[in-house]
């Protein structure tokens, strides 16, 4: 599991919060981190007397053969001193004694719960897609981390047969955020080291083989573990209680309804003493269909304009301000 500086400067950022308040950081590891990064870079955030502390691989060769990283050829960093040098305290986890120093877990079942709270940052540094019980996996993160700390996961958002799974941002959103936990932000990986927060829900397209940095805080202890319904449909019409939601809506009686979509039509049946019209720029449904462009949609024609879609909620909510839609007409319904 490689350990580069994009994913290094994020971990660091963690560790130096935590030992604001605290003499020590105790990290953990889900396997050994292979750490490709080269001196010149490294320096940008820590002194050269630090790094000329850290010790050298003795298979140094080997892994900057592995990574095609002819410059790391005899500057592959041993991963326990490095941290040391952060005044960190490291732990390994894995389901191998790689370097021998590992404590061998597999992650598939509940750990040992004299592991439970008792590290400030976790690292996941692409381990997580590797472990085919993924829900246990993540609990199990969960119980390890400290109140306050921190988890800094680093996996594919479009690896196919890297392993098990690539992982979407929506996965770290849904479940730490009903976990006690936030997440400060997710960035892609292999193109960009500062905090470009992506869309927490938004479907979009990576090139092949793209990975992402997500960094989660837990705030607050949680007595069990809640598996999430995905964001985008937990908060949908059809999960709320359907009289609760007459009355929210009673006092309309015109609803524009956008995109087309399972939500729109959902919202049309269940509305269907009121006058509702879907509204979508797909030219096959505009040719045939009753369904108009976008366009076409009249202020004054209705009440109220329901964007049904998380996905291109903004992109919408731009096209009917743009259509003089005022803004206090626009609701998000989804």
């Amino acid at each position: 599991m490689a350990l580069d500086y994009a994913f290094f400067n994020n971990i660091k950022k963690c560790t130096d919060k935590i030992l604001e308040q605290n003499q020590t950081c105790k990290v953990l590891c889900l396997g050994y981190p292979d750490i490709i990064i080269p001196k010149k870079e490294l320096s940008q955030s820590i002194n050269i007397k630090q790094i000329d502390n850290i010790r050298i691989r003795h298979d140094s060769i080997e892994v900057a053969a592995l990574y095609k990283l002819d410059d790391l050829i005899n500057s592959v960093y041993e991963a326990y001193s490095f941290f040391k040098e952060l005044n960190c305290e490291l732990t390994v986890m894995d389901c191998t004694a790689w370097q021998g120093q590992e404590i061998i877990v597999d992650l598939n079942y509940p750990v040992n719960t004299k592991h439970h709270l008792i590290y400030d940052v976790i690292i996941d540094n692409g381990t997580l897609e590797h472990v085919f019980n993924i829900a246990q996996a993540m609990s199990n993160i969960l119980n390890m981390l400290k109140k306050d700390g921190y988890i800094c996961h680093s996996n594919p958002v479009n690896s196919p047969n890297h392993g098990f799974y690539s992982i979407s941002p929506t996965f770290y959103h849904d479940f730490y955020e009903e976990n006690g936990c936030k997440v400060c932000y997710c960035i892609e990986h292999k193109n960009h080291i500062d905090d470009q927060p992506l869309e927490k829900r938004e479907v979009f397209e990576y090139p092949f083989d793209q990975s992402a940095i997500t960094i989660i805080q837990k705030y607050k202890l949680c007595n069990q573990i809640i598996y999430p319904i995905q964001g985008r449909y937990k908060n949908s019409i059809g999960n709320n209680n359907p009289n609760e939601l007459k009355r929210k809506y009673s006092h309309l009686q015109k609803i524009a309804l956008v995109p087309n979509n399972g939500q729109s039509r959902f919202l049309k049946n269940f509305f269907a003493d009121k006058h509702s019209q879907i509204f979508d720029d797909n030219t096959i449904l505009n040719n045939h269909t009753q369904i108009k462009p976008i366009h076409e949609l009249r202020n004054d024609d209705f009440e109220c304009i329901f964007i049904t879609s998380k996905t291109y909620e903004k992109k919408i909510r731009d096209k009917l301000l743009s259509l003089n839609i005022p803004e206090n007409k626009i609701m998000f319904q989804c």
